[in-house]
């Protein structure tokens, strides 16, 4: 069957978009893991006592954290932007699906339209 120039750069888009797709999937994928990360750091310390030690990561170092309720105010902003990222990418991939579900309709439909050389 062949297919018009229209038909191949919309099939070339919608390859695009199923690609960009998977890429921000990913992306929420990590965010997701990050914030429960971060949850459960934050429910940890309300676990500990003040007296008991904490350390904090950074990189492949620790770090005794003397301050907990800073430590906790650090995480629970961390944690909200996290959040707020992650939001950013539910959005980003729903704009990416609809575009994605019309462009898919647009293909079917001009493969399905007469005129179409086989």
């Amino acid at each position: 069957m062949k297919v018009s120039m229209s038909i191949e750069n919309k099939i070339g888009q919608l390859k695009q978009i199923e690609q960009q797709l998977q890429g921000i999937m990913g992306q929420r994928y990590q965010m997701e893991m990050k914030v429960s990360d971060t949850a459960k750091a934050l429910e940890g310390l309300d676990d500990v006592s003040k007296n008991t030690p904490v350390y904090k990561s950074s990189g492949k170092l620790l770090f005794k954290v003397a301050d907990h309720k800073k430590l906790k105010e650090t995480l629970s902003e961390e944690k909200e932007m996290l959040e707020i990222r992650m939001e950013s990418l539910e959005k980003q991939e729903n704009t990416l699906r609809t575009t994605y579900e019309s462009l898919l309709g647009q293909i079917q439909a001009a493969m399905g339209e007469p005129g179409v050389s086989e």
